[in-house]
């Protein structure tokens, strides 16, 4: 992820990463850390005749509020998709937190009757909240430096105050390196509003296929993660490995075998 501006169309709420085309749009909904621009990697392999569209969290912006729930975050997500796409297929992407989002958005989407298409999960699963640990500030200020490649260095997370924070980014050339000390408060405290509703968060039952991305390297992954989303899926679930960790999923390198697979997922016959 290239240097990021913190002000301006790119902390828009619908971010269109690649706006034009005549195929059916593919939405992508951020990660904990709130931003969409990550899934820009996957503009070079995705059919080209898709628009892609980002998600990103209102938190960014002055004055917005931030959801309560996974549950209150893909309703009100729905409401701006709706106001590009209103009628389906409706075909979804969502990485980490956005993968509980997008499984959500695909269970209600299917309850009201709605045509579902691709739903695709990139390595999130149902009980791993170590992610997003809520055991004390430190832990979450720690959590925050990590998805953002900022080393903590001496930092005394237990003891840091913002400034401490914002430095540490600044010290260890972060994306966010630059933005002001306003917006980059916005920023942790979408985070830390991600952690508190991903530990709470119990998946429903969407009845229908999933594409479901695992980072084999992330620490502590087991072959056997991926059994937890079966409970949840009434389709099929369809794994695909990337050798990678849980915040590289993205990176140039593997977003082409993302997008690959996701354009199988969506060539199939309705």
């Amino acid at each position: 992820m290239d240097d990021l501006d913190g002000s301006g169309e790119g902390l828009d709420t619908l971010l269109a990463l690649r706006p034009r085309g005549t195929g059916d749009p593919v939405f992508c909904v951020h990660p904990g850390i709130g931003m969409g621009w990550a899934y820009a990697t996957l503009c070079a392999e995705l059919d080209p005749g898709r628009p892609l569209y980002a998600i990103q969290s209102p938190g960014l912006l002055p004055g917005a509020a931030l959801p309560r729930s996974v549950h209150e975050m893909a309703v009100s997500y729905l409401r701006l998709i709706r106001a590009v796409r209103p009628t389906g297929p409706y075909h979804l992407i969502g990485w980490s937190l956005g993968g509980f989002a997008v499984h959500e958005m695909a269970r209600i989407l299917h309850a009201a009757g709605e045509e579902v298409g691709l739903v695709a999960v990139l390595d999130s699963f149902p009980g791993d909240s170590s992610r997003f640990t809520t055991d004390g500030p430190a832990a979450v200020r720690s959590a925050f430096l990590h998805e953002l490649r900022a080393g903590s260095g001496d930092l005394d997370v237990e003891r840091a105050c913002p400034a401490e924070l914002w430095a540490a980014l600044r010290a260890t050339g972060s994306a966010v390196a630059n933005w002001p000390e306003p917006e980059l408060a916005r920023l942790f405290a979408v985070f830390a509003n991600s952690c508190e509703i991903i530990a709470g968060h119990v998946p429903g039952h969407y009845d229908g296929d999933v594409l479901l991305v695992s980072a084999a390297k992330e620490p502590g992954r087991s072959s056997t993660d991926a059994d937890q989303w079966r409970r949840h899926v009434g389709g099929d679930l369809d794994i695909h490995e990337l050798p990678c960790e849980h915040r590289a999923v993205l990176d140039p390198e593997h977003a082409g075998e993302i997008a690959q697979a996701v354009n199988r997922h969506l060539a199939r016959p309705s």
